[in-house]
């Protein structure tokens, strides 16, 4: 399919409006008939005209779409903790009814590095540690011996407190 670049983005923001699931750059790239990087470059070009596009581990999606965080306790928890605890980690937090909406840390060179996650789900957590597994990369807090940060936002304070101690006693949450 062969057509100008400006609209392929407005067609791609369509398809973003339009789904209820998050795109993935190699999905619009079939789509489209071009190659993933182009896709990319769309999407950084429609992040510069002021949309809100998110990437997550599951592909684009627009910030509208995003599960409501409206009336939740959204609070930055500290862990520390190696590859192997990710799906543990993440249990914890979805059992208790938390969203993980992204993940930081502290680089000695870049300073913040953060990447959204916006796990919402068992099915979000799978899918993102399939997509791990597959790529067959490494955490961001590989690069800080595991400890990082989450931006969760819980459904009252009273979770935010139980989960805190769950993951306390599994030996994950960053204490001093």
């Amino acid at each position: 399919m062969c057509m100008k670049a400006t609209e392929r983005r407005k067609k791609i923001l369509s398809l973003l409006r339009e789904s209820p699931y998050p795109l993935a750059a190699n999905y619009l790239a079939k789509e489209f008939g071009v190659s993933r990087q182009v896709i990319v470059g769309d999407v950084a070009l429609l992040r510069a005209e002021g949309e809100a596009v998110l990437a997550t581990p599951r592909g684009y999606l627009l910030q509208s779409s995003l599960p409501s965080t409206e009336g939740a306790y959204i609070r930055k928890i500290a862990c520390q903790h190696g590859p192997e605890e990710v799906e543990k980690e993440l249990t914890i937090l979805l059992e208790g009814g938390a969203q993980i909406l992204d993940v930081e840390i502290e680089h000695p060179i870049y300073g913040l590095l953060s990447g959204k996650l916006n796990i919402a789900s068992l099915e979000d957590r799978d899918h993102f540690l399939d997509a791990l597994g597959q790529y067959q990369g490494v955490l961001l807090s590989n690069l800080t011996e595991g400890v990082h940060t989450h931006t969760v936002s819980f459904p009252s304070v009273q979770a935010y407190n139980e989960l805190s101690a769950a993951l306390k006693h599994a030996g994950i949450l960053l204490e001093n």
